[in-house]
């Protein structure tokens, strides 16, 4: 199955990837920020991809395509700001710098909405759950749930 790991920086994609990557002993397709960044990010930057609707809507209808041509399971990572600035913080750049964390995960939540993901959507909120193994375990359980294992 393909794997995507979406979400702001610092959110904890990649290192919730990897964990799953070695618990499954890397069985799936894992793939980080994909189609559904693009459209998050050019919506909050007000990009040309956004702000022009013709090329907005081919931006929403390629994540559409890519939802019905391969059933991915998109694991969407976020942290609340407080965990976010300590994350920036650890790795020596300024979290005022960033972009606003709670706005993205707005947008995140409005386009997974909007293309009805249902069980191919996995919600990873990184600053409750710090344990890789139960994150990853849980990953994994929806992936045989959607398989009907």
């Amino acid at each position: 199955m393909i794997v995507i790991f979406e979400g702001a920086d610092a959110s904890g994609k990649d290192v919730v990837r990897e964990a799953f990557e070695r618990l499954t002993k890397y069985q799936h397709t894992c793939v980080t920020r994909f189609t559904f960044s693009q459209a998050v990010f050019a919506r909050y930057f007000k990009r040309t991809q956004w702000t022009n609707r013709r090329k907005r809507e081919q931006i929403i209808h390629e994540a559409q395509e890519l939802v019905a041509t391969f059933s991915p399971l998109v694991v969407y990572c976020h942290a609340v700001p407080r965990v976010l600035r300590y994350r920036y913080g650890a790795r020596g750049e300024d979290y005022a710098a960033q972009p606003d964390s709670v706005v993205l995960h707005q947008y995140y939540v409005e386009l997974f909405e909007h293309l009805r993901l249902g069980d191919h959507l996995y919600d990873v909120d990184t600053s409750a759950c710090p344990d890789l193994e139960d994150l990853a375990s849980g990953i994994a359980k929806r992936i045989r749930q959607i398989k009907g294992e």
